[in-house]
């Protein structure tokens, strides 16, 4: 069984955007951000999941490193997926701290075929209707992303960074 999979980055020409908080309780308002995350792209807690949370309180400070992601279905054939980083410190006497968030998103097409006749049946569909659906797919995703970025920043005070580690 054959497959086509195309991953278009709704960011483009940039990869990645990058965010930097610094103020009271990070963790905290990393946790505002995920619920947020999950109202804005209007997904179910199915369709959101953390897959690495590393937490070390061995230092001087509390350091933290977060990896969520979150899928909506768009259509049959195509999916968005918005992937966060978060890395940060907190200090152990008073609950201040700071992190980096870094977030980018992409679509993702997959169609599965068994024989050569569906196969050529794709190309002809893809060729004379959904090229132009995965377009606006990606201008979607793109100014979805974009929206939840300058929201979460005014509303968390987060900062553009001057340069990123």
């Amino acid at each position: 069984m054959g497959k086509f999979e195309i991953v278009d980055d709704c960011l483009a020409p940039v990869q990645f955007m990058y965010l930097e908080y610094s103020g009271a309780n990070p963790f905290g308002v990393y946790l505002k951000i995920a619920e947020d995350m999950q109202r804005f792209f209007e997904i179910s807690s199915s369709g959101y999941f953390e897959d690495f949370l590393m937490w070390d309180k061995s230092g001087k400070d509390i350091s933290f490193f977060i990896r969520m992601k979150a899928r909506r279905k768009l259509s049959a054939f195509t999916k968005m997926f918005v992937h966060m980083h978060i890395r940060g410190t907190r200090s152990k006497e008073v609950n201040k701290g700071k992190f980096t968030l870094r977030l980018n998103s992409y679509l993702e097409t997959k169609f599965q075929y068994s024989n050569p006749i569906l196969r050529a049946f794709w190309w002809i569909y893809s060729y004379i209707f959904y090229d132009n659906v995965r377009r606006n797919y990606i201008e979607f995703c793109a100014n979805t992303t974009r929206d939840f970025i300058n929201e979460i920043k005014a509303h968390y005070n987060l900062k553009i960074p001057e340069s990123v580690e």
